[in-house]
């Protein structure tokens, strides 16, 4: 008997340590600049949120080890990048704010050589919202069976073009503001609404996105576009050529899809129609 406990508690051990034995790290940095605004671009991997890094300011996230796809929010279309972590190994991921672009980051796998020098000159992060990504990178979800499982009030679903093809239904759409967004979970709503006071702009989008059917549960939904217009105030204080309509695309399988801005309602929310059109 003793002897079987023995054996039982050694392989458990040995488990544990084969499965620590598979992560690695992932650093993230921004170097310090002296004119960033107050722009604090939220960086994504493997679908989920991880912080709003700050000027001068690096973190860490346990990743098991293998490829996993990273992006930053950016007021232009984010481009994600694949970084490779290897056992017992930290990755190093530079968060950049590219000259000559308002409120425009981008991310680039850099060697341990570069980060070093630019060590000694950043803070550690405060607070974000990992420190760990998933026990295997994130898969794409196949978005009609996942929200089948969980949504049964799904409406009836249309045809495709080609005979025989599988029924598809429609795709839900949650709108928000940014904020509320962030404050309450995403699409596992934690209980904190945030500020949702706003414009209804549910008429506007299925103007332009008539295909696509827009709910109000975000529990349920494909994906949630967030619109922010900025007020009068901001209007006269910030710079002209900021845009007066702000808008994100978030895909429950995915993550951050695109973030932009226009000066006109109804292009904003044509470019995030054509976001979610494009997967």
């Amino acid at each position: 008997m003793r002897a079987a406990i023995t054996v039982g508690f050694v392989l458990a051990c040995l488990a544990a340590l084969n499965a620590q034995e598979q992560t690695g790290t992932i650093v993230f940095f921004r170097e310090p600049h002296a004119m960033t605004g107050d722009f604090k671009p939220t960086v994504f991997c493997d679908g989920e949120e991880l912080a709003h890094i700050e000027n001068g300011t690096s973190f860490e996230v346990i990743a098991t080890a293998g490829s996993h796809t990273c992006t930053v929010e950016s007021l232009q279309r984010p481009g994600a990048i694949e970084v490779n972590v290897i056992t017992g190994k930290p990755a190093y991921v530079h968060v950049k704010l590219l000259q000559g672009w308002k409120d425009h980051a981008a991310l680039a796998n850099i060697a341990e050589s570069q980060y070093n020098k630019q060590k000694a000159r950043l803070k550690p992060l405060k607070e974000w919202s990992r420190n760990t990504l998933g026990t295997t990178p994130t898969a794409p979800l196949e978005i009609g069976k996942h929200t089948a499982a969980i949504d049964e009030t799904a409406p009836p679903a249309t045809s495709d073009n080609d005979a025989g093809a599988p029924p598809k239904r429609a795709l839900r759409v949650f709108l928000t503001r940014r904020k509320s967004w962030l404050a309450s979970g995403g699409f596992t709503p934690n209980g904190r609404a945030g500020n949702s006071q706003g414009p209804d702009y549910s008429k506007d989008f299925h103007k332009r996105c008539p295909s696509m059917l827009i709910t109000g549960r975000q529990d349920t939904a494909d994906y949630a576009v967030t619109i922010d217009e900025i007020g009068l105030l901001d209007a006269l204080t910030s710079s002209p050529d900021k845009p007066t309509f702000q808008v994100a695309v978030y895909s429950r399988s995915a993550g951050l899809l695109y973030t932009g801005g226009t000066s006109f309602l109804g292009n904003a929310l044509k470019d995030a129609c054509n976001a979610i059109a494009a997967q």
